[in-house]
């Protein structure tokens, strides 16, 4: 995806409002890469081949925990493409399994608990929400990306911390308007100071297989 320096001066100067001026945000993924320390584990939800819900409470994939309340116009699920709820793309962000937020509210939380102390995190997005309502990701309550708002246009949010007060463990997303629809893939992080990286666990949730009658539906009406 190509950045243009003016749109890297914008973002900037929006994140530095609020966020640590020691967080560094990222919104090209090669250039976040170049600019890490070491190799970071990555989290693609590619070992998920059947659309399945991210139930209320606790959902580990791999090395991470996902915890999610009930802001949500839908269930958040683990989406194999072709994706639910009228994408644009329908193939989603590179064709292949990814997290649908399906209606983050703006009361809705999602988090991404790692299971060590990062100094860096980088996740891709799409934003497919008619209404190009709004999603933000943030740190410690501190914004530190907002999906672009394109319906279809693809993105990408990195941050790395620059000292170690601002090492972190859980990064949030939350939405806005009436609920984002959205999608996050391949998500990364570098633990910090050499931390030893934890083995992979299995799938663990409370939530089962979608059934046929959500692969048939189409995305639902926002309600004022």
């Amino acid at each position: 995806m190509k950045t243009t320096l003016a749109s890297l001066i914008v973002t900037a100067i929006a994140v530095s409002a609020s966020a640590p001026a020691a967080l560094v945000l990222y919104t090209d993924r090669a250039a976040w890469e170049a600019a890490l320390a070491g190799a970071p584990v990555l989290e693609d939800f590619n070992s998920i081949t059947t659309d399945t819900l991210i139930p209320v409470g606790s959902t580990t994939i791999g090395t991470i925990t996902i915890t999610r309340d009930t802001g949500f116009q839908s269930d958040p699920l683990f989406d194999v493409p072709t994706i639910e709820y009228n994408p644009d793309p329908p193939s989603g962000i590179d064709g292949t399994t990814a997290i649908n937020l399906a209606g983050i509210s703006p009361s809705g939380v999602l988090d991404f608990v790692l299971p060590v102390s990062a100094s860096a995190f980088g996740i891709d997005t799409n934003n497919f929400d008619i209404d190009n309502d709004p999603a933000w990701l943030s740190i410690d309550g501190f914004d530190i990306g907002q999906i672009p708002l394109l319906r279809g246009q693809l993105g990408f949010i990195g941050v790395i911390a620059t000292t170690a007060d601002d090492y972190f463990t859980t990064v949030s997303v939350r939405g806005g308007g009436l609920g984002t629809y959205a999608l996050l893939d391949n998500l990364a992080y570098l633990p910090a100071d050499g931390s030893p990286i934890p083995e992979p666990g299995s799938f663990v949730a409370l939530g089962g297989l979608l059934g046929a009658g959500l692969m048939q539906r189409s995305r639902r009406r926002k309600s004022a």
